[in-house]
């Protein structure tokens, strides 16, 4: 079977569970799963592109093309500046481009069966799609996308109901409101969202940390981000689903629409016409949901050990 072609978009530096999810994808591509063409970052902290560099490097692996959003966030770099300062190279903090620009170079330039995966806010997906046709392709981004895009996961979303029946709104969706609601306005492609309550409790990374400490960039991020041992899993979750698809792991929901109100909240319809669907936690006969969780966070804390020789 040929590998998945795939680029990340990621907010790496705002939480550990992204260094987890990249440590899964690399994981992956050792095994012959995935492609990685990409990686842009929605997260633009200055070390940002340099802490998946130190990431790269001590797995022996080689880093995809990085491209990074323009616009100003103000969220915290965790644990970035710290990798690069404690397994940091000078080249680590050799510039990267923009990411919309990338997003379609790498486009253009595949086969039209690329998936794309987002483990952040939505704010380089967004602009991607509202992109003009430029010297790198004629095509307006919806245009591209849907031509080379077989399909895009997301991190985001939440539908839990609260006390009161209203769905939660889930961190990635309700910091980038307007671009969030942009994108599931203008994309024609078919997506595909872990929420928030899949992979909440579902931790990932325990073992690592108290085996490792901080002698690696990863574990070493995690007990960065708030000295976590172990730490929820919804990056990596997606990540292996968009690499794996269900296994036994995962379950897919019939197809509808999806619509962000204006403090974030989304709200899943059916619709046989719709081009979303949501990823849940499979539960075997007589298993209940925290078990199904600690089947998912084996198998990633597994592939992820492995590249780690633990």
């Amino acid at each position: 079977m040929k590998p998945i072609k795939l680029i990340l978009d990621t907010d790496v530096g705002s939480d550990c569970d992204d260094m987890m999810a990249i440590s899964y994808m690399i994981a992956a591509e050792k095994k012959g799963l995935v492609e990685p063409l990409a990686i842009t970052l929605s997260h633009p902290a200055d070390y940002a592109a340099a802490g998946i560099r130190g990431l790269y490097r001590s797995y022996g692996a080689k880093v995809p093309a990085m491209g990074q959003m323009s616009k100003e966030n103000p969220r915290d770099d965790w644990y970035c500046k710290k990798i690069y300062e404690k397994f940091g190279e000078e080249s680590d903090l050799e510039p990267v481009g923009d990411a919309v620009a990338l997003l379609r170079k790498t486009f253009v330039e595949s086969d039209g069966d690329v998936t794309l995966c987002a483990i952040g806010p939505l704010n380089n997906i967004a602009d991607l799609l509202e992109s003009k046709g430029d010297d790198i392709s004629p095509l307006c981004g919806v245009e591209l996308v849907k031509e080379k895009c077989s399909r895009i996961v997301l991190m985001a979303g939440g539908f839990l109901p609260d006390e009161n029946g209203k769905n939660v709104p889930e961190w990635n969706v309700k910091v980038c409101i307007e671009r969030s609601q942009k994108t599931f306005e203008l994309c024609k492609n078919d997506i595909y969202m872990l929420p928030h309550e899949a992979a909440h409790t579902m931790v990932t990374g325990k073992y690592a940390v108290e085996t490792l400490g901080d002698k690696t960039p990863l574990t070493y991020a995690f007990l960065s981000f708030f000295n976590s041992v172990g730490r929820s899993s919804w990056d990596p979750a997606t990540m292996l689903w968009a690499v794996e698809g269900n296994r036994d792991l995962f379950t897919l929901s019939e197809a509808g629409r999806v619509t962000v109100d204006d403090i974030g909240t989304t709200d899943f319809c059916p619709d046989e016409n719709g081009n979303c669907y949501i990823i849940g936690i499979n539960r075997l006969e007589n298993e209940s949901f925290t078990d199904a969780q600690k089947r998912a966070a084996a198998y990633i804390d597994g592939a992820v050990n492995e590249i780690l020789g633990i």
